[in-house]
């Protein structure tokens, strides 16, 4: 590529946000070419001059990785830029190339590849080879346009004619091949925006975004699948709508200093973290997530055990629900592994007295109750299991949220006996928790759950 002044290559960035059919190649190969210059001022100023999409600095970066790995001539034309940055993962560059060669001979999908990984490697004939065989599919051409000269004088190419479908689920996703998976990752809405909250469900923001849906947890007390049952098509079937990842840069931040304004919690229709859940569909809304740092994004799940596979950035804030005692070890566990800015728990509903090792692994704490579901009436923990997990949580320098639907307040006069506290068996009777903290043999939504671990994986 030919020189470029730092003026040239700030155009080029302003330009290229523009530009509807861009590439993660395409900007790779730009942030390749600030060289020696500082990525994170570059990204700020293109950022900050552009009318377009630009991504944060962290997207550049990791592009930019991924493009020193695989220049142009070792590229697989069949094989998508999340082949060529997951396969990273794989630290022999022999191997990492004989399982790209084998991806891109048979076809394979990025979950596919990774499970294969997972299972055995395939066999590689030259172990001491440091470069992509020459026999790959593609070798010598880009799989998408090349940023150097040709990008910068800002060629696209014509968008495809492919009729997407507006959403999909789990079993039409894997039924796909990858240049439609591709083509609806890219998909985007110039009109989708956040959900604001017009009532008391979810206090602690001010907005709530769904660009996937649905769960298999089944918990009694649900109630996104009481209202998915009653407004959605698809019902509370696991499901990926793209045209939402754009809404991040639609809707407006609000005026003013309140916190709560600028959260949104993402996904509050499904569990994103779920085993059934794509890795594409995740990483889809982290990348939406990175390039919208004016918004902080809360997510929250049961199945913390894919928290450690993901990279956060500062503005996702990563929580998980703890309704009972027997979810803390592995939660525990799985946090003192997962890098993230801001780590909370949400124990709501708080179904039984719970007692933590590692609160020092959190940030933030939202105790409450539960609204009446379709399944279970609502419940309001005692008093003393909110001030026996709150006095942990001040001593492990925790902030405390406190929902409003805790209304068991203490009501206490000299000479009056100490009142009965609840026996935790009253809440566990209520039906509340019997599907997969009580009796995690029965509990196996679509056979993705190992029998006997389920609310530990």
């Amino acid at each position: 590529m030919t020189q470029r002044t730092w003026e040239d290559l700030v155009m080029a960035g302003m330009e290229l946000g523009r530009v509807e059919d861009r590439s993660q190649w395409d900007w790779g190969e730009l942030a390749d070419a600030i060289g020696d210059r500082s990525l994170r001022d570059y990204a700020v100023q293109v950022a900050d001059s552009i009318v377009g999409k630009y991504p944060s600095y962290d997207t550049l970066r990791d592009c930019r990785m991924v493009v020193r790995a695989f220049p142009s001539a070792a590229r697989a034309a069949n094989l998508s830029f999340r082949h060529h940055k997951t396969i990273l993962t794989v630290k022999d560059p022999a191997k990492r190339q004989g399982w790209l060669q084998w991806a891109a001979e048979n076809n394979k999908s990025v979950a596919a590849m990774m499970a294969a990984i997972r299972e055995q490697p395939p066999e590689i004939k030259d172990e001491t080879a440091q470069e992509m065989p020459s026999s790959l599919p593609g070798n010598g051409a880009s799989p998408g346009r090349s940023i150097g000269d040709e990008a910068l004088s800002l060629y696209v190419q014509p968008a495809t004619d492919r009729k997407l479908p507006a959403q999909a689920s789990v079993e039409e996703w894997k039924a796909m091949d990858e240049a439609t998976r591709q083509a609806m990752l890219g998909r985007r809405s110039n009109t989708a925006t956040f959900n604001r909250q017009d009532n008391d469900s979810i206090e602690w923001a001010l907005w709530s975004w769904n660009p996937v849906t649905g769960c298999l947890h089944n918990c009694s007390y649900c109630y996104a699948r009481d209202i998915a049952e009653r407004f959605y098509a698809w019902k509370f079937a696991p499901t990926f709508l793209p045209s939402r990842l754009d809404a991040p840069m639609h809707t407006k931040v609000p005026q003013g200093n309140n916190i709560g304004g600028k959260n949104v919690f993402t996904c509050s229709m499904a569990d994103l973290f779920g085993k059934w859940v794509p890795a594409e569909w995740i990483e889809a809304v982290l990348d939406s997530v990175r390039q919208n740092p004016q918004w902080n994004f809360l997510f929250l799940t049961k199945f913390p055990s894919r928290l450690p596979d993901f990279d956060f950035p500062d503005n996702a804030w990563i929580g998980t629900t703890i309704d009972a005692q027997a979810r803390i070890p592995h939660a525990e566990e799985c946090f003192a592994n997962t890098k993230a800015r801001v780590k909370w728990l949400s124990c709501e509903p708080m179904l039984e007295r719970l007692t933590f090792d590692r609160l020092d692994l959190f940030d933030w704490i939202v105790v409450g109750g539960a609204s009446a579901s379709t399944q279970t009436p609502e419940f309001r923990p005692p008093r003393e299991w909110i001030e026996h997990l709150e006095g942990q949580a001040r001593k492990a320098g925790l902030k405390i949220y406190e929902k409003t639907n805790l209304l068991s307040r203490l009501r206490e006069y000299p000479g009056q006996d100490e009142p009965d506290s609840m026996n935790v068996h009253d809440a566990f009777d209520m039906g509340y928790i019997q599907r997969d903290v009580l009796a995690p043999q029965n509990y196996n939504p679509g056979e993705v759950i190992d029998k006997g671990v389920a609310f530990l994986t």
